[in-house]
């Protein structure tokens, strides 16, 4: 169903966008220009923990609310003061770093969820380099673009607790455990930069490779590699066997994780 026929159905049908954003100047103005587009975002929240001047281009965009830190919380604290300020029920989480996200992407993500197909959606950038995609498979266990219901998404247990890139992973297994009905939805062209395009090359892999010690230490081996193996492994024999990797489409795990 396109947003025109959901909207005209019932125009209170909308969603609540949040971002959160650390020194995401040269970058957000992208992604906000897609997300402002669509008919079905009622507002965005962009928290902002940076030193740029990420919030001047966030509020040029009228659909905006900018959340201002006076001090870098990390993504999962960012994001939860975002999902606490939301006026809707359910809530788009994006990075600020994604390039060449559309509008038709940006809905793709939303009308399951909207429509009660799905009680989260995953994103599944398409536009990723060739290691990423096929070598690095596992690329929705750690997705940032997520929808998903507010009230699901705060009574997540630890969120309160999580630090810095925590927050899928907690996502994940409280979806999982709750057999809640996942979506990936494939984004055509979509991408995120390298951390060492960002930042410099050492202080990129640095962060990369420290991102991934604490989450395995956090949640250890056995809790991330089951993650990989219920959402990313069986995603991509699906993806593989529907032959998707054009335009947007749902592809659904409910079936697969019913019975886990």
């Amino acid at each position: 169903m396109t947003a025109v026929a959901i909207l005209n159905q019932n125009p209170k049908e909308r969603v609540s966008v949040i971002i959160p954003a650390y020194n995401e100047e040269p970058r957000i103005g992208a992604v906000l220009s897609a997300v402002s587009s669509s008919d079905l975002v009622d507002e965005i929240i962009v928290v902002d923990d940076s030193t740029d001047k990420t919030s001047q281009v966030a509020r040029s965009f009228s659909k905006v609310k900018v959340i201002r830190n006076q001090r870098n919380l990390g993504k999962t604290q960012a994001v939860l003061k975002g999902a606490k300020a939301a006026q809707r029920e359910i809530i788009l989480l994006l990075d600020a770093d994604i390039a060449n996200l559309k509008t038709e992407g940006v809905e793709a993500m939303i009308v399951p969820v909207l429509e009660d197909r799905a009680d989260m959606t995953i994103s599944y950038r398409m536009g990723q380099p060739f290691f990423n995609k096929y070598i690095i498979w596992a690329q929705p266990f750690v997705s940032g673009e997520r929808c998903l219901h507010k009230g699901d998404f705060l009574k997540i247990e630890g969120l309160n607790r999580a630090e810095g890139f925590e927050l899928e992973v907690l996502c994940n297994h409280d979806y999982l455990k709750k057999k809640r009905r996942i979506v990936i939805v494939t984004l055509e062209d979509v991408c995120d930069p390298f951390k060492y395009q960002k930042y410099s090359f050492v202080q990129g892999w640095t962060r990369d490779l420290t991102m991934c010690f604490n989450l395995v230490t956090r949640f250890g081996l056995m809790e991330i590699f089951k993650q990989m193996f219920l959402i990313c492994l069986r995603f991509q024999v699906i993806r593989l066997t529907q032959n998707t990797n054009l335009k947007p489409v749902a592809l659904y795990l409910d079936h697969v994780t019913s019975g886990l």
